[in-house]
């Protein structure tokens, strides 16, 4: 399943981008903001969408002017302030459909029923990243005492800060150099973690390791 790969006793993750296509997710949210932004601008719906995803494709998720670009830009009527709120409260509650490609299961699977351990450290809102890990049926294979979601604990433990590993029980029990331990992320910013915690890294991309 991992060649090349040894002398390795944990394995731990980023969340989006790397387990799953994010993609997917953000085409469901974006449309959704695009159907409200309408109503309130002289645009259609897939003319907002296609901008929203532009910004995306560019900024990525961590871009955090998007709502406000986008009102601006097509000249949406009311409070702009008052209209973002609402749209980070979609983004947080709106119900979505994401699934685990097979190929991502299948690693999943082999790490576990050959005895090795798992984590996951993954940055964003706790409600939302909750959603996303349930969704995704996630903890399957992750125990909940070993995920944290870096959100919850506020900015100091956002990656590249090591900071919530100490929150991963499992971290704590196993006595393992931190070379032994590899992290998969699929942002520079995953590499730091890992690298600020003394972890080997490989870079993953919808479950696809790339080399």
């Amino acid at each position: 399943m991992f060649d090349g790969i040894k002398g390795i006793d944990i394995f731990g993750f980023d969340l989006d981008g790397t387990l799953y296509d994010e993609f997917d997710f953000i085409s469901q949210a974006y449309h959704q903001f695009a159907s409200i932004i309408s109503q309130l601008c002289y645009s259609n719906i897939e003319l907002i969408y296609k901008y929203m995803i532009g910004v995306w494709f560019i900024n990525g998720s961590s871009y955090d002017k998007l709502f406000q670009d986008t009102l601006l830009k097509f000249k949406a009527r009311g409070d702009i302030s008052e209209i973002v709120e609402k749209l980070i409260k979609v983004y947080r509650t709106f119900d979505f459909n994401i699934v685990l490609s097979e190929r991502i299961k299948a690693i999943l699977d082999w790490i576990c029923e050959n005895g090795y351990s798992l984590f996951m450290v993954t940055d964003g809102n706790p409600v939302l990243q909750a959603k996303k890990i349930t969704a995704l049926g996630l903890e399957y294979w992750f125990d909940k005492n070993n995920i944290v979601i870096t959100g919850a604990g506020g900015v100091e433990y956002s990656k590249p800060s090591t900071k919530s590993l100490q929150q991963i029980e499992m971290l704590n029990k196993i006595k393992t150099n931190s070379d032994r331990i590899l992290y998969f992320g699929d942002r520079n910013v995953d590499y730091q973690f890992a690298k600020n915690a003394g972890f080997l890294f490989k870079y993953m991309k919808n479950g696809i390791i790339i080399e």
